[in-house]
């Protein structure tokens, strides 16, 4: 089997202490849909030469979505955009992108559409990195819709230790609540293996995350529904001798704790997971969580909510996943806001240890700033986004507020 060497996530790392940064916004490109960017829905992810690549739900010369880039400045001029490719969603080809790309280390970018593909269920893909001055070409490594094998995947693909790509559909399965998948390269011949099938019930219903890793290859993510109350579970799947095996790890019950977790877990230093929910909490908008791993000789999580949202001051969760800096802070994206058009916010800890504390960094206001953020990507110091929509006031080829590609200064 052929071995393809991915380029290192960042690691996320909670410190003990940390200090809030003052914060501002700046826009660097609003997208005009049409046959430009349109409504990205995924964050932007980095490359070891700082440039940014990124997914777009429409647009592009089909209407169909897209894949593209920020070139990162050299010194001289500002960040430059390049349309890497426009989905045709007819043929095999799919269409409607709403994951972020995963690189390898020779640059080719790995993704998934929701729809289009040979059984419109949607399509896992590459985009072959061109040599001199070619074209990135598109390999289709599955189309979702037949059989079991899952419907309309929706988190970034996770590159695993064993080389292989691991992922999630929202649909498909036999009992049509979603399953987890693994795609395999053998001699530049990728095939799917179905390796979890939810089934709606206890163990989750609706799996719309990403995925993420532990040292020992054990798979976590969240479920939109299902669990004991049918609002959602964190999840754990572990490699064994007879397949995978799942395992909850925590069941929501909306009440005080949330409901509905849309973005997956990322873990902590000391193998503590955290999160958010799009909704419920204390007052119904969702929450920021944490699940404490079991101490000795335990088996039980333990489920602590650090914030619950107020959508007028600051919004409730988007499907994104929080981004943990270098001195453990916490940022993340919201809808609402002050304006109810998304907000950019920053969650603090005291050096001691204590209560979170958030703070709104931004509050979008439609044009010229945009609406509608998605996650934030860190490159430091800065941290830099896409929004789903705004962007712009003026009509540009009948088209108005498409979204935007904007910074955040620390």
């Amino acid at each position: 089997m052929q071995t393809i060497t991915y380029l290192a996530c960042p690691v996320l790392v909670l410190a003990l202490s940390s200090q809030a940064h003052a914060a501002a916004e700046k826009i660097i490109h609003p997208f005009h849909g049409a046959r430009d960017i349109s409504t990205p829905q995924a964050p932007l992810v980095a490359d070891a030469a700082g440039n940014l690549y990124g997914t777009s739900y429409a647009g592009g010369q089909f209407g169909n979505g897209t894949v593209f880039e920020f070139v990162h400045p050299d010194g001289t001029h500002g960040w430059t955009k390049k349309l890497l490719y426009s989905f045709t969603g007819s043929g095999s080809d799919g269409a409607h992108a709403q994951s972020a790309v995963t690189i390898d280390s020779a640059g080719n970018l790995y993704g998934t559409t929701s729809g289009g593909g040979q059984y419109f269920g949607g399509t896992a893909w590459e985009l072959v990195k061109p040599t001199g001055d070619g074209s990135w070409q598109e390999v289709i490594l599955h189309a979702f819709g037949n059989n079991n094998d899952g419907n309309s995947p929706h988190g970034t693909l996770l590159p695993g230790s064993d080389g292989a790509l691991y992922g999630t559909t929202l649909f498909g399965g036999a009992s049509f609540a979603g399953t987890v998948f693994r795609l395999v390269n053998s001699n530049g011949t990728w095939s799917e293996t179905t390796i979890y099938e939810f089934t709606g019930g206890a163990d989750g219903d609706l799996c719309a995350s990403s995925l993420t890793a532990d040292a020992a290859g054990n798979l976590y993510g969240t479920t939109l529904a299902g669990g004991n109350t049918s609002n959602g579970v964190v999840f754990e799947l572990s490699p064994a001798k007879s397949g995978w095996e799942q395992k909850v790890l925590y069941s929501f019950d909306a009440t005080n704790d949330g409901h509905g977790p849309q973005t997956g877990v990322v873990f902590d230093k000391h193998g503590n997971l955290f999160g958010t929910t799009a909704s419920g909490g204390t007052s119904a908008y969702g929450t920021v969580f944490e699940l404490t791993k079991p101490t000795h000789g335990g088996v039980s999580w333990t489920e602590t909510v650090l914030h619950n949202f107020a959508y007028a001051v600051e919004g409730s969760p988007a499907i994104a996943l929080p981004v943990i800096d270098a001195n453990g802070n916490i940022w993340g994206t919201s809808a609402g806001g002050t304006a109810h058009l998304g907000a950019v916010w920053e969650m603090t800890q005291p050096a001691g240890g204590g209560d979170w504390t958030l703070n709104v960094v931004h509050n979008f206001t439609g044009a010229p700033d945009g609406s509608g953020p998605n996650g934030l990507t860190l490159l430091r110091p800065n941290l830099f986004g896409t929004t789903q929509t705004g962007g712009i006031s003026k009509i540009i080829n009948g088209n108005q507020g498409q979204g935007a590609f904007f910074k955040i200064i620390r």
